[in-house]
């Protein structure tokens, strides 16, 4: 099974401030339906979104700042059937290459799969290959938005991103999609989650809004860093395997809808 992860160059051709991020995504959302509805007509397919659920979609669009701090169009595909659509989408752009963020208009350029930090391609089997290092960190490219629960009051309480949700989440994706077992077997995988063999090690976020689905959500932006306290390689190659996945699945909610892009490094 493959995974892709494209990066698609916005230059801008209008002079004007550059958007703020809450710009970004106020038009951006728009302009990403309006992408993912074109690649569905194109290629005969449809899909339902659901609150916090990352459909079968054939690709994610998200807006993000590439490494160099420049606007870009990053394009993840979840296995092989989604891999026609990057043509109907490349096609799309190249008969609307003109995108309209806040003041300025971009043009889409070169779709770049090696030559940045956030594309690349990979498979199950690359996903479990060594190194797996020690500690982890997440770099969030977009919100990460954790959806609040609430108690019996009816009190509605907002989760940080610990370990054993986001892991619990990402190894449940993998098994939605039939990943192969993980080094620590899905029995296992929660006490190694709860019990501080996986920790919080050091993070630097910020909070901030973003409108999904005509709804103001709360999300996390900056970087996250995850350590494996075991000595077991088992352990760790658990660890690395789900974060190597989560650079093309996203992590926490709305996904589908290009939260909780991120990039990472293994220590």
């Amino acid at each position: 099974m493959s995974f892709v992860a494209l990066l698609i160059h916005l230059r801008p051709v209008s002079t004007g401030l550059a958007p703020s991020w809450d710009e970004v995504w106020g038009a951006g959302e728009a302009i990403l339906r309006e992408l993912r509805a074109a690649v569905s007509a194109s290629s005969g397919t449809s899909h339902t979104i659901q609150e916090g659920c990352a459909p079968p979609a054939p690709l994610t669009p998200t807006l993000l700042l590439d490494e160099h701090h420049r606007l870009s169009l990053r394009v993840t595909i979840l296995g092989e059937p989604g891999l026609p659509s990057v043509a109907s989408l490349l096609d799309t752009l190249a008969a609307y290459p003109l995108l309209r963020l806040g003041n300025r208009r971009y043009m889409a350029e070169v779709a770049d799969l090696s030559h940045s930090a956030w594309a690349g391609l990979s498979t199950w089997a690359d996903f479990l290959a060594p190194p797996y290092g020690q500690t982890i960190k997440l770099h969030l490219g977009t919100p990460l938005v954790l959806l609040p629960d609430a108690d019996a009051a009816g009190e509605r309480s907002f989760h940080f991103p610990f370990p054993l949700p986001l892991f619990a989440a990402l190894a449940r994706r993998w098994q939605e999609l039939d990943g192969p077992p993980l080094p620590v077997g899905g029995c296992d995988l929660l006490p190694l989650l709860s019990d501080g063999s996986i920790v919080l090690a050091d993070y630097r976020l910020r909070l901030s809004q973003v409108l999904l689905d005509g709804r103001v959500q709360f999300g996390f932006r900056g970087w996250i860093c995850y350590e494996c306290r075991r000595s077991a390689s088992a352990a760790r190659a658990t660890l690395a395997a789900l974060s190597r996945f989560a650079f093309f699945a996203g992590v926490g909610a709305f996904t589908e809808l290009g939260m909780g892009a991120t990039r990472i490094a293994i220590g």
